[in-house]
């Protein structure tokens, strides 16, 4: 079990590192890929807070709005 977390977190850090190339290849930059992967998971979290403070459920719009 503990070998397979391993190469789990192992897999998530090359993906990670693989999209961050991408990224900066197509920018041609080191930091807008950096930014754009640190926005993204922070609006995220924004989201499902303002959602939290609303009285709001995660509903199938609601998802669909953060993901678009």
């Amino acid at each position: 079990m503990e070998d397979t977390f391993n190469a789990m977190g192992l897999a998530i850090g090359v993906a990670f590192l693989f999209i961050f190339m991408v990224l900066a290849s197509q920018f041609e930059s080191l930091i807008h890929p950096f930014t754009l992967m640190v926005s993204v998971p922070l609006a995220m979290v924004g989201a499902i807070l303002a959602l939290a403070m609303t009285g709001n459920s995660i509903s199938m719009g609601s998802l669909i709005g953060i993901i678009c």
